[in-house]
């Protein structure tokens, strides 16, 4: 166990997760994960971080091993990459180019706009809107460009999800309030400038440096890998216990005295009684009178 946390600090020291902001820039509230102050910059305490690493992971993977999904978000130009790799390896969703307000609080509304955004792109794709002037048309492809960058991570999304990822807590304070109101758990990488009490699972680190960012990405995607291979082998345990118990035992059958193939109930026959035997004719014989000679 120390080993694989020995390695864990080394990894997270050359990622460079220990650095922090300058220390004018910084929050109180974080002094428990600083370590010290080097060139006026913090640096974090990586024990501390690795720890709470490991509570996150234990986290997502319990979502994963429920079948759960994560939305992750990062709309700074070092997160945005990453987020949409991360959710397409989780199969997930992501919001890179901007938080739109109301996606959690009036999410009735926001799927509105992604139905609209899906049947519109359907009918396009099948050039039924051919009709329209070409000025139209442009407007309309113009409209779904728009609607595509702040919704097309979030399209497949037909309900809230069971937590989210967000890189920088700071610039995403929008998010951070939404899911805290609605109560959604969230898994935050919290930089030495931001207030860590705002985050369900903090990940103490640096949120400016995309080698950084990658690597705890990379470390929440393992994790929710894992439980959701968990939850696969569950589901077919579950398909093929279920299979067998649909096997019910066939009804015995009353075997027959084998007599012939087929079987035909014999009705007793009234008995005909039997006449003597004479003639095939039976006729009366009447007594002749005498002739008188």
């Amino acid at each position: 166990m120390q080993e694989n946390k020995t390695v864990g600090l080394q990894s997270l020291l050359e990622s460079g997760v220990h650095f922090g902001h300058q220390t004018r820039k910084w929050d109180p509230r974080m002094e428990k994960y600083i370590f010290t102050v080097k060139d006026d910059i913090h640096i974090l305490d990586l024990y501390k971080s690795a720890e709470l690493l490991d509570e996150a992971k234990s986290f997502v993977e319990r979502i994963a091993a429920n079948g759960g999904k994560l939305l992750f978000v990062g709309t700074k130009r070092q997160a945005q990459q990453g987020v949409i790799d991360a959710a397409n390896a989780t199969k997930g969703y992501y919001i890179d180019y901007r938080w739109l307000g109301g996606t959690f609080t009036n999410f009735t509304t926001i799927q509105k706009r992604i139905e609209y955004l899906i049947n519109t792109e359907e009918k396009r794709a099948k050039n039924q809107l051919n009709h329209l002037p070409k000025k139209e048309l442009q407007k309309v492809d113009d409209k779904l460009a728009k609607l595509n960058k702040y919704l097309g991570g979030v399209k497949e999304m037909m309900k809230l999800p069971e937590a989210i990822f967000v890189v920088d807590i700071g610039k995403e304070n929008i998010a951070i309030q939404e899911a805290r109101k609605l109560k959604i758990p969230i898994i935050g990488i919290v930089d030495t400038d931001c207030n860590p009490e705002l985050v369900d699972y903090p990940i103490p680190g640096n949120d400016d440096s995309i080698k950084s960012v990658r690597f705890l990405l990379n470390e929440i995607v393992e994790s929710y890998t894992s439980g959701a291979n968990s939850f696969q082998e569950e589901v077919v345990e579950q398909l093929t216990a279920a299979e067998e118990s649909i096997e019910e035992p066939t009804a015995e059958v009353e075997e027959t005295p084998e007599t012939s193939d087929v079987t035909t109930t014999e009705e007793p026959t009234a008995e005909v009684e039997e006449t003597p035997e004479t003639s095939d004719v039976t006729t009366t014989e009447e007594p002749t009178a005498e002739v008188e000679e």
